[in-house]
Order: structure tokens, then C-alpha cells, then sequence
């Protein structure tokens, strides 16, 4: 058995945990045996045990199909490197996105220029997440797309915005530029929120909070995965053009954006309203 000493940092120990995993499964290559194995010997503590886990379960899982190998120098910000559609890309395995802050990979994007992908595994289940942020040309930080979709304004179209402008914000210089304008017809997320919440009121109609709020980010993700494809950008956020109330007793607000969708790595960056509309 063994177990970090009082005097080793717990990352030099998780280091020396991994040497020995990736080691073992190499031999083996059998990611049960190789984690019970593991596991058992350090005692590993849950937190420890899910990051060890998660790595040797999607280097087994993707080794062969990305050529995937374990990069073991913690400076690098990453767990695997391989070749993903033919570009060299790094990886790094996450079981909570709630720990990873984009800004910190920042730095070594641009000194490295590699492409960067956060592998989220859950439940058995991989998902790669990009790391393509722009770069704001002002101060440097990672700036956002966002999609702002116009208010419904046509008697034919009430449902519905017909004009949509994707746009670069920049949180720290709190700027924004536009880059492109679309003229698709998308349902309107304000209209469908109003008449989800309106059926609240009726017995025959009323449904679960969880229930709406699915049937909302199904709609979003919709949308975004619809201008992510036509653009082959990664969108941070979506918003609505909206009369945002900013004092309920006297009607004050302003026009701007009502988030409906962000990005799980721009939640600490985007509120839940923008200052933005045309």
C-alpha cells in the first residue's frame, strides 16, 4: 500500500499515480485490471480516484483510432496528445467542467499552437469539448461568439426572428464586434418561454419546472448546433433581443440580450443578459 507522505504535494503524488497506471496498462492493456489494481494499492480518494479513471478509460477508449499518447509533464495542461482529423491536438480529461477555466489554458495555446480539446467523461460516456475561443485583439484574453437573434416584429413572423447577428464579446474589454449577419427564420426563444410559463397557469397544461427548462436548452442547443455548422465557429452563447427590466415598481430597463444557452466553460464569463442590441 501507498499513500502520499506529509511532506509530498498531493499533485506529485497523482503525478506518480499516473507514471504507474499508464505504465501498467501498457503491459496489460486492460483498463479494469490496471484501475482495481491501482486504486487499491494507493487508497486513492474519490477525487483521485474519478481523474485516474477517467484518463485511463479514455486513453483505452481512443489510444488507437487518435494515437493517443499520455503526456506526463504537468506544464503542458494536458493528459493525452494525439491526432484528431489529422491535426495534432492535446487533451485533458475532466469528469467536472466545473473545475476547468478556459483562461488558463491560454498562455500555452498561443505559445504552443496546438489545438486543445477537454475530454468530459461521464457515465461512460466521452465528450470532447474544443477549446477555439477567439482571442480578443484588444487585451489578449479569450474573447466569446455569441448569436443575437432580433425580436419577433412581423405580423406574419410573430413566432419567429428573421434577422441574427453573431457577435465577438469581449468580457474584460467589455466590447463588442460584429462579424457576420444571417437572415434565418429561427423560433423565437421569447415566445416560446412566454407561452411554456403561460400554460403554468392552466391545470391541464401545467408541467414540471425541469420539464420547461429541458424543452428551453433543447431549442437553444438546436440553434446554436445550426449556426455552429453553418459558421464553424464555436458559439459561447445565445441570446434574444429583449426589454430587460431593471425596476419592476417604475418599468425602468434597457433593450438588450437575455441568455438562453452558454457554452459549460463561458458560464463565468456570460451572465444571464448582455448590453447589446440593434
Amino acid at each position: 500500500m501507498s499513500k502520499p507522505s506529509r511532506r509530498e504535494h498531493i499533485a506529485t503524488f497523482y503525478n506518480k499515480v499516473r507514471h504507474h497506471a499508464f505504465s501498467l496498462y501498457e503491459k496489460n492493456e486492460d483498463p479494469d485490471e490496471t484501475l482495481s489494481y491501482i486504486i487499491d494499492r494507493y487508497k486513492l480518494i474519490p477525487t483521485l480516484r474519478a481523474g485516474i479513471s477517467a484518463e485511463i478509460l479514455a486513453y483505452h477508449e481512443y489510444r488507437e483510432e487518435m494515437m493517443l499518447e499520455p503526456l506526463l509533464d504537468a506544464g503542458v495542461k494536458a493528459d493525452l496528445t494525439g491526432i484528431k482529423k489529422g491535426v495534432p491536438t492535446n487533451f485533458d480529461v475532466t469528469t467536472n467542467l466545473a473545475y476547468k477555466d478556459i483562461e488558463d489554458y491560454k498562455d500555452i495555446i498561443i505559445k504552443r499552437g496546438k489545438q486543445y480539446e477537454i475530454i468530459l467523461v461521464k457515465n461512460g460516456n466521452f465528450e470532447f469539448i474544443p477549446l477555439k475561443f477567439p482571442l480578443c485583439k484588444g487585451c489578449g484574453n479569450f474573447s466569446h461568439y455569441v448569436l443575437f437573434m432580433s425580436e419577433p416584429q412581423s405580423e406574419v413572423f410573430w413566432h419567429a426572428s428573421t434577422t441574427q447577428v453573431l457577435i465577438e464579446y469581449c468580457p474584460v474589454c467589455y466590447e463588442f464586434r460584429e462579424i457576420e449577419y444571417f437572415s434565418y427564420l429561427i423560433n423565437s426563444m421569447n415566445i416560446l418561454s412566454r407561452e411554456l410559463y403561460g400554460d403554468q397557469m392552466y391545470p391541464e397544461t401545467e408541467r414540471p419546472q425541469s420539464e420547461i427548462e429541458e424543452i428551453m436548452i433543447n431549442e437553444a442547443i438546436s440553434i446554436v448546433q445550426f449556426i455552429e455548422k453553418s459558421t464553424g465557429k464555436l458559439l459561447s452563447a445565445l441570446s434574444e433581443g429583449d426589454y430587460i427590466m431593471t425596476d419592476p415598481r417604475t418599468g425602468a430597463g434597457y433593450h438588450g440580450g437575455r441568455i438562453y444557452w452558454t457554452h459549460p466553460l463561458a458560464n463565468t464569463y456570460i451572465n444571464d443578459t448582455i448590453d447589446y442590441s440593434y
